[in-house]
């Protein structure tokens, strides 16, 4: 479970009102959800005899077994955990509750033609949990990113000594309005740096403004 749920990409969805992030896996008769307002992150995990105990709980006229009704709780529950391109909008009323540090979506839906309740009831997730399905995926990326842009400073500096080869050879633009300057490192990454300071300033700001 954890492995599968790593391999899913963080979407953004919109529940009940509330822009989250969320990664969402369900298996055969288990499932595991994440879910993130970007201050907070809430997980919850249930195998078989976990989900038969709540939906009997829940629904008291219930009698049937977990994997006669688990499909019916992934159909209506995975548009709620996806980006709308990707699955259809659900056909259960959706409702979003914070009790505390805690936070649960409760699902209403049809079943054989009676209401069909369902609840994740999410807690807050152990450090460890944010650094490896959210802090590590970033930092994978943001290293990737940076790979990528210094293999393409590379290839700049080659292009500006291309292209300077042939000028010394004669060569010419056709076109004035082509011609660039040479491509400067240094100042590509202190422009950077200098707008990663402004973000950063900014969103503490923010950060301070919320806060009082």
């Amino acid at each position: 479970m954890e492995a599968a749920l790593f391999a899913l990409p963080w979407v953004p969805v919109n529940i009940a009102g509330s822009d989250l992030l969320a990664k969402a896996w369900f298996g055969d008769t288990q499932y595991r959800v994440l879910l993130s307002d970007l201050n907070t992150v809430w997980e919850e995990e249930m195998n078989a005899d976990d989900i038969q105990s709540r939906a009997q709980d829940l629904n008291k006229r219930l009698r049937a077994p977990t994997q006669a009704f688990f499909s019916h709780l992934c159909s209506v529950a995975r548009p709620s955990f996806s980006s709308q391109e990707d699955d259809p909008i659900s056909a259960a009323h959706v409702a979003l509750e914070r009790h505390g540090e805690n936070l649960t979506v409760k699902l209403k839906s049809e079943l054989a033609g009676l209401p069909f309740y369902w609840e994740f009831r999410c807690t807050t997730t152990p450090v460890a949990v944010v650094c490896r399905q959210l802090v590590r995926p970033l930092l994978a990326v943001s290293r990737a990113l940076q790979r990528q842009v210094e293999d393409l400073a590379v290839l700049l500096a080659r292009k500006d000594a291309e292209i300077q080869d042939y000028q010394e050879n004669g060569a010419v633009l056709s076109r004035a309005r082509l011609q660039t300057e040479p491509f400067d490192v240094h100042q590509y990454r202190e422009n950077f740096f200098t707008q990663v300071r402004s973000i950063f300033t900014f969103s503490l700001l923010l950060n301070l403004v919320s806060q009082n």
